[in-house]
């Protein structure tokens, strides 16, 4: 068993409304949790934390990944963002922003991850150092045929992102069999060590055969991408979940299912962990957490969705409808009511924080 990791959870990027010269308008925003956080105890604006980045109503700016100190974001200017994809590191305590080069691809949707120095620190000690994985849609609205889903690659030692790596042999389009990437902005990837992990399904077109659902297992040190299935037990409960699942990595280091039970009228969580001391490919079904029932009335099976803190064991349930938050604790199963400045949407980003491991990359 692995010594639970030392993280705290500093806040979330969101982007919320905001009345600007009298106009209503969006911006990306740092949103402290209830206790507080060293970033602050007000919800502030990222350009306000960090210089040289643009946000204003030309400039959507929206969160990607956040880890150790750092946040990911997509640069959207309305120009040519199906053919190129702009994004940018940045470092909110040393008020940095890392513009990356722009990916020259065909998007229809991006997902990515990113690692820093303290996940490759065999080959790369500063924080300094990032690499980002970034798994591309493309849907041509024109042909139907015309799908993608490639992986790219860069990181902060590299001047240019690395070509195209094919996901998937077989995509799914209608009345085709083939897997079906989600196209959700948080929750359907984890970091753990050094390999990324997406939650994807593949379905059997018109054939009433039931969905399978998989792991795409990207390593971050040679790029190969893998496949893995899932048993069918654990495919069974993303099933009953309607796809409302979430992968994260526990405070004890175990990639982990989140899977809401929508037969039991989304009442409890079935939390599946993987791994054991013989073979890390079994999944266990760890725990089921059952929510208090004066918040039964407030979940309903459409806008719900779920943020997993990295590296801890925290679960947030967020109703976008009602605004209501509720913090989970996957291995106690305490759930608690938390109130968020201005709320949480299904574009909030956690960023928690291993202070032991960010103080030693500072001091080399």
């Amino acid at each position: 068993m692995r010594a639970p990791v030392v993280s705290t959870l500093l806040g979330f990027f969101n982007r919320q409304g905001v009345d600007i010269d009298g106009k209503p308008s969006y911006r990306l925003f740092f949103v402290p949790p209830p206790e507080g956080s060293v970033l602050g105890a007000q919800r502030r604006l990222l350009t306000s934390i960090v210089d040289g980045l643009p946000d204003d109503d030309t400039h959507i700016v929206n969160p990607l990944a956040a880890r150790h100190g750092l946040v990911l974001v997509r640069l959207l200017t309305g120009i040519r963002r199906h053919e190129s994809v702009h994004m940018a590191v940045c470092d909110p305590f040393a008020r940095t922003c890392h513009l990356l080069p722009p990916l020259e691809c065909k998007v229809s949707f991006v997902s990515c991850t990113f690692l820093t120095g303290a996940e490759c620190r065999q080959h790369h000690r500063s924080l300094d150092y990032f690499k980002v994985l970034a798994v591309v849609s493309f849907d041509n609205p024109k042909g139907k045929d015309d799908r993608e889903r490639n992986l790219y690659t860069f990181s902060s030692t590299e001047s240019s992102w690395s070509a195209p790596r094919k996901c998937f042999d077989e995509v799914y389009r209608p009345g085709k069999r083939g897997f079906r990437f989600p196209q959700i902005s948080s929750g359907n990837n984890a970091l753990c060590g050094t390999t990324a992990h997406w939650l994807v399904s593949y379905h059997f077109g018109h054939l009433e055969e039931p969905t399978k659902y998989y792991t795409l297992d990207v390593s971050s040190d040679t790029g190969h991408t893998s496949l893995t299935e899932l048993p069918t037990a654990v495919s069974r409960h993303i099933t009953y979940s309607n796809s409302r699942s979430t992968l994260g990595v526990t405070a004890d280091g175990a990639l982990s299912l989140f899977c809401i039970d929508e037969q039991a009228l989304m009442r409890r969580i079935d939390v599946w962990k993987r791994g054991n001391d013989v073979d890390n490919q079994v999944w266990l079904h760890s725990r089921v957490i059952e929510l208090p029932s004066q918040t039964k009335h407030l979940y309903h099976l459409s806008g719900v969705h779920m943020l997993s803190v990295e590296k801890s064991d925290t679960l947030l349930v967020i109703d976008d409808e009602s605004q209501c938050v509720h913090k989970v604790n996957v291995e106690t199963g305490v759930v608690e009511e938390q109130q968020f400045q201005n709320g949480l949407n299904s574009i909030a980003m956690p960023m928690n924080m291993d202070w032991p491991t960010w103080f030693a990359s500072r001091l080399g």
